[in-house]
């Protein structure tokens, strides 16, 4: 992440005129540095080392903790929505299923999120807000890991991080088809969508706890995030179980506890990327426009 020093007090348009100090390592690799004057940054640079000097105007900045609070609050806030506006408006026509005169006191996600209306068009509003800010997230989260190759130095750390990064972007896109075709459309997209959602993002939980083990970072932090994959892994076998023995046998409750793991499995996600997010917690995110 480009960090600028300043170089004066003139106000372009609204903005900070700043300089950016761009380091030019010998292998071609560019590194931006923090210098606080002038003064610190001479010419004392490594032989082979060539420095550069970039114009930029800053458009403004915002703290990143908006984004890692605000991207997962989105869906969970608006699933919390539906699920409440279904038990209010649709209690009877949610909690129903195939099997008649079994009493259920919860409706399933699908039921919640897609059946009826206004649920659908709520739900469905939260995840488009919520799509492209994620997308700016995962070009950080991206960069960011692939800063660490040569240190890591393993031949398959680079296709590890671009492996993470395509199924962090599968689970999404297959996000936005769980939102926008439901279960009553159109079931077997909808269905396959939820399958392929929960590989994608197991995948890439299992590929970020491999990536940021071999990035050393706080084990404490990797054991937390181990324990989400697990729990939310665990969940969903239960969940599968739940829907073999509500489609084989109709009992009363138990398509109520498989609604249930279908939340668990949700709020855990939400969790995961969160936690995982709160890498940046401290960051701010600079708009800025090149002067050159």
């Amino acid at each position: 992440m480009a960090v600028r020093r300043h170089t004066g007090s003139k106000i372009v348009n609204g903005g900070d005129k700043r300089s950016t100090h761009i380091i030019e390592k010998p292998d071609g690799e560019e590194v931006c540095k923090t210098i606080e004057s002038e003064s610190l940054f001479d010419n004392n640079l490594p032989s082979g080392y060539h420095s550069k000097v970039r114009e930029t105007l800053s458009l403004g900045k915002f703290p990143l903790s908006l984004l890692i609070h605000g991207i997962p609050l989105l869906p969970l806030g608006g699933l919390a929505l539906c699920v409440a506006i279904a038990m209010t408006l649709h209690y009877k026509e949610t909690t129903r299923t195939h099997c008649r005169g079994i009493i259920n006191f919860l409706p399933s996600l699908s039921a919640s999120i897609g059946d009826y209306t206004p649920e659908r068009y709520v739900f469905r509003m939260c995840i488009a807000l919520h799509c492209f800010p994620r997308l700016l997230a995962v070009a950080l989260y991206h960069q960011t890991q692939m800063s660490y190759s040569s240190r890591i130095n393993r031949w398959w750390y680079p296709a590890l991080c671009w492996i993470n990064s395509i199924f962090y972007e599968i689970e999404e896109f297959t996000l936005l088809l769980i939102a926008y075709v439901s279960s009553t459309e159109n079931y077997p997209i909808h269905e396959k969508s939820f399958i392929l959602f929960m590989i994608c993002s197991y995948i890439y939980m299992a590929t970020q706890i491999i990536i940021e083990t071999y990035r050393e970072m706080n084990p404490r932090r990797i054991r937390i995030l181990l324990s989400l994959l697990i729990s939310s892994i665990t969940l969903f076998i239960i969940a599968g179980n739940l829907y073999y023995s509500h489609m084989s046998v109709c009992r009363n409750y138990i398509y109520s506890y498989f609604a249930m793991c279908e939340y668990a499995i949700v709020v855990m996600n939400v969790v995961f990327h969160t936690y995982r997010s709160t890498e940046f917690i401290d960051s701010w995110c600079l708009i800025a426009k090149s002067e050159n």
